[in-house]
């Protein structure tokens, strides 16, 4: 070693900047105190660049609302231990209308002897569509060929 950096080793001894040489390269190396306070040692998150520092933020955020909301949960669920009894179910009466009677004044036409033969004509051809069977037992449909061909020769 030259007497230059002999004398600047001294002076860091003497500054409390301990230094040792490296064995491989006999370079100058800084040797840390670990018993110092003021080094600050980067954890986990001192590791981390900007985007997963967001990223570890944002997963601690949402593991904490969850763990928020199944705390809650518990909590209204032993409020809730105490149930009231549910009500029936009692179905309502039916309404029923009453209808007074109304009284209609007859139309002129009314008494008319034709409107009364239209009347009677009328009824006497319900009556026969009514009375009437239309069904006749003895029609029957004709039977099907199935094995018919419809091939062009």
């Amino acid at each position: 070693m030259n007497p230059e950096t002999e004398k600047q080793l001294n002076q860091d001894q003497i500054n409390n900047n301990t230094l040792s040489q490296s064995p491989v390269t006999n370079q100058p190396q800084q040797v840390v105190n670990i018993a110092d306070p003021t080094i600050q040692t980067k954890g986990v998150m001192g590791r981390l660049d900007s985007k997963q520092k967001k990223l570890v933020k944002l997963f601690g955020i949402l593991i904490g609302i969850i763990l928020a909301l199944l705390v809650v949960s518990v909590i209204v669920r032993a409020l809730r231990g105490v149930k009231k009894p549910a009500l029936k179910a009692t179905p309502t009466p039916t309404p029923q209308a009453t209808f007074a009677p109304v009284e209609s004044i007859p139309s002129k036409y009314a008494t008319d002897s034709a409107v009364l033969q239209i009347q009677s004509d009328v009824n006497n051809l319900d009556n026969d569509l009514n009375n009437n069977n239309f069904r006749d037992s003895n029609l029957r449909a004709p039977s099907v060929r199935f094995d018919s061909n419809f091939a062009i020769k």
